[in-house]
């Protein structure tokens, strides 16, 4: 009877101490999880860019958040009232955070030969390709630096024959395959413009 006592008095410190553990780690391991993720299933050696954007790492976080939340909220409510079916309460909004880690880690975009091909954060796992010519217009966007008012390449924003703008910052992975995507938007005679301020 002790030992009974002993293990239900432990169970709420297990539980918030693994509350706190969750929550600190919800900071980083979305991007380590939706990395693993991406990496497993969506990538392929065909595609010239795969990026998944930060709205992605952001609601598989607010999944990973929910949880201890839920675990210390029922710590609290069962040291006051006891309540009969508390744990299975706990367990279905824990079960909320489902769609927010599908969601979250099937949120990309890629670009290969064919196109460009988007998830959008709202779908799950429903990619629409957009091939080179069905594109209306490509833009370069230039922004200006505050420090020293230089003036660099900021991101591309495709916009769609539908009216869609999937927006691609220029980085690193963009800048490798720049070249290429630039060649495929003249072969199908897309339209690119930019703002580059003019002297």
């Amino acid at each position: 009877m002790s030992n009974l006592v002993a293990a239900s008095e432990r169970r709420p410190v297990f539980m918030i101490v693994w509350a706190i553990i969750l929550f600190v780690s919800s900071f980083f391991m979305p991007y380590v999880i939706v990395f693993l993720i991406h990496n497993s299933f969506f990538q392929t050696r065909d595609q010239w860019l795969f990026e998944a954007p930060g709205s992605g790492y952001v609601t598989f976080m607010i999944g990973m958040i929910l949880i201890p939340i839920v675990m210390i909220l029922h710590v609290i409510i069962q040291s006051k009232h006891n309540l009969k079916f508390m744990r299975w309460i706990s367990l279905a909004v824990i079960a909320l955070s489902i769609p927010f880690f599908l969601l979250g880690a099937t949120h990309y975009y890629y670009i290969d030969n064919a196109g460009l091909h988007y998830n959008e954060l709202k779908t799950f796992n429903k990619t629409d390709t957009y091939d080179w010519g069905s594109l209306k217009e490509v833009k370069q966007v230039y922004e200006e630096r505050k420090d020293d008012s230089s003036v660099f390449l900021d991101h591309y924003e495709f916009i769609t024959a539908d009216g869609k703008h999937i927006t691609i910052p220029y980085k690193a992975n963009l800048r490798n395959v720049e070249a290429y995507i630039l060649e495929k938007l003249n072969e199908n005679n897309v339209k690119v413009t930019n703002n580059y301020p003019e002297n």
